[in-house]
């Protein structure tokens, strides 16, 4: 098996993708932290920033979240030291995530 993976990151309510790859040893804080700093220049020009100053990242598949039956409205994934392969185990290619602008 490989040490990299690709994850597809959707911008929220869009049908706009794109594939990020990361080391499984990566920690999830530095895969939220590579995902929003590439958004503005991956997600250009639906992602504009003179209209946002940043962005959620969402795991996708949180159909019954408490914000209700929208994923792309579910809580932002939580920075942690755990890393890719600890937290998803084999099964990379059933994850996948949102992102979801924030407004100024």
């Amino acid at each position: 098996m490989s040490n990299f993976i690709r994850f597809k990151v959707k911008l929220a309510y869009t049908h706009h993708v794109r594939e990020f790859e990361f080391s499984v040893n990566t920690t999830i804080e530095s895969m939220i932290d590579l995902i929003q700093r590439r958004a503005f220049d991956d997600f250009h020009p639906f992602l504009n920033e003179t209209m946002f100053n940043s962005v959620k990242v969402i795991e996708a598949g949180q159909f019954n979240n408490v914000n209700g039956f929208d994923p792309e409205l579910a809580p932002p994934m939580e920075p942690s030291n755990t890393t890719i392969r600890e937290k998803y185990g084999t099964r990379y290619d059933q994850v996948a995530f949102y992102i979801r602008p924030i407004r100024l």
